[in-house]
């Protein structure tokens, strides 16, 4: 691990990075594919949304006919007020901190990512 980077850090699946995926995200208020990685170089997967978008998709599955969840469920769910960069970063330090990431298991990071560092 590189001594000069903080961590925890966000890993952004490849593509993700950019100015127009950033705002997209945050246009869409989640990203659920993030991948946090930590000092000692383990992985842990995480789910970040807005509250708005845990509300916008229980009542698009209360109304349908068939296939109706009774919760919102994600592994990993961080709720922030917004997503950005900034949002992500200050609640993993604030989660990690907590010890949020304690009960997590650590995953494998096959795919390549794109680290955010700002």
């Amino acid at each position: 691990m590189d001594p000069s980077l903080s961590y925890p850090r966000l890993v952004l699946p490849a593509g993700e990075e950019g100015e127009y995926a950033l705002a997209y995200m945050q246009m869409k208020g989640f990203l659920g594919v993030g991948i946090v990685e930590t000092e000692d170089g383990q992985h842990y997967a995480v789910f970040f949304a807005t509250p708005w978008r845990i509300t916008q998709e229980l009542s698009a599955s209360a109304s349908r006919a068939t296939g109706a969840k009774p919760c919102f469920v994600e592994h990993g769910l961080i709720v922030i007020p917004e997503v950005t960069v900034e949002s992500m970063e200050a609640a993993l330090k604030y989660a990690w901190e907590d010890g949020f990431f304690d009960g997590l298991k650590p995953i494998d990071r096959a795919v390549p990512r794109e680290t955010i560092q700002s």
